[in-house]
Formats: C-alpha cells, sequence, structure tokens
C-alpha cells in the first residue's frame, strides 16, 4: 500500500510461469494503473476522472508514429515495447517507445492535448533547429537585455540554449554580470517572457 502521484495505489508483483508481473491498483477503485510484465510496460486505461479528457493510448500512439516520419508500411510494422500512462511533473503523459527499421523512438505525449513533450531516437534528444517558427538564440538574449537592462557586451558566461519545458518550447537564457546572475525562459514561439530569476553574484 502506497501513496504516489497524488493517489493510493497498492502495489502488487508475483511470477507465473517465466514472467514477472508487477501491477499498481487504484486503491479507491481497484482500476490497473500501471502493468509491467518481465519489466516492459503494458497498455492500460488512464484512470477515470470526469473533470479531465484524456486521449486515448492508441492516439498516443499514432501521433508518435506520424511525428517519426516513417513510412506507412514501417508504421504498420513497427514494435511497440511501452506504452504507459504516467505522471511527470504534475503533468499527466504517456510513455510510448517502439522500433522501426532498427531504429528505437521514445516518445513522452502529454496525456491531455496530445502535445509531445520530448522525443529521442536511438538514445539522442531531438530538439528542432532555430527556424521561422522559434525566434531564435540571439533573439532571445536581445529580449532577456532589453528586460534586464543589461547590455549584451556587459554580459558575462551568456548563453540560451532551446529547451522543452512541459511541452512548450522555449529559450533558457543565463548570464552574469559582477552584481547579479540572471535566468530567463523566453517563449521560443512569441518571444514572450515566461520567467524570470535574479540572484546576487558570490
Amino acid at each position: 500500500f502506497d501513496f504516489d502521484d497524488g493517489m493510493y495505489l497498492y502495489e502488487v508483483e508475483f511470477t507465473y510461469g517465466a514472467s514477472d508481473y508487477e501491477y499498481e491498483l487504484i486503491a479507491s477503485t481497484g482500476e490497473i494503473y500501471t502493468l509491467e510484465i518481465d519489466d516492459f510496460s503494458v497498455i492500460v486505461p488512464a484512470p477515470a476522472d470526469s473533470s479531465v479528457t484524456y486521449i486515448s493510448v492508441e492516439r498516443a500512439k499514432e501521433i508518435a508514429l506520424e511525428d517519426s516520419n516513417i513510412s506507412a508500411e514501417a508504421a504498420e510494422n513497427a514494435s511497440f515495447t511501452k506504452a504507459k500512462f504516467d505522471k511527470d511533473n504534475g503533468v499527466h503523459i504517456y510513455e510510448i517507445e517502439f522500433t522501426s527499421g532498427g531504429d528505437e523512438y521514445e516518445y513522452e505525449i502529454n496525456a491531455v492535448s496530445g502535445a509531445i513533450i520530448e522525443k529521442e531516437i536511438n538514445g539522442e534528444k531531438q530538439l528542432p533547429e532555430a527556424d521561422a517558427e522559434h525566434i531564435g538564440a540571439a533573439e532571445a538574449i536581445r529580449i532577456a537585455s532589453a528586460h534586464s537592462g543589461v547590455a549584451e557586451s556587459a554580459m558575462l558566461k551568456k548563453e540560451s540554449k532551446l529547451k522543452i519545458k512541459k511541452g512548450v518550447y522555449v529559450y533558457e537564457v543565463e548570464f552574469e554580470t559582477r552584481e547579479y546572475e540572471y535566468e530567463y525562459l523566453i517563449n521560443a514561439a512569441t518571444g514572450s517572457i515566461i520567467s524570470v530569476e535574479k540572484e546576487r553574484n558570490d
């Protein structure tokens, strides 16, 4: 009996034949929350919640296949090794993993909106290059400069990285002056400032 992901769960483990089974059951309803057989996650339905509408696990698999840009024939023959409903940093997600043509694909997909939070191909995280859909690292620094009042020429240890935060592409801009350290999160598509941290430089 345990408390995890904001709910009470029973964790049940047993061996049958040559396989090991691990279940998590929602204590209040008896619904299967997660199921793993021999360390492979098995598809289980999202828990019932009248206040939230989740996409189905089948839709999450479709989103992953569509984004992977593999051919229709390859998609039909893709082998799924994981399709798990989970919760990460307060966000309900589907973890989708499959292989196709010798390549391994891993996706985290928002279970409500269907937005792709993160993806990896053969263990390498995929991030888009700056293009017309993103403002670019240099523009993110310019926005932070204008907001902070610190000229770019006066910035020390300056860097701007494209990242994913809760399903949104952002630029993480960090720099220092002799007095302060700054960290900005800037929406990569719109240029709007999401958050600012300013601390004394020790």
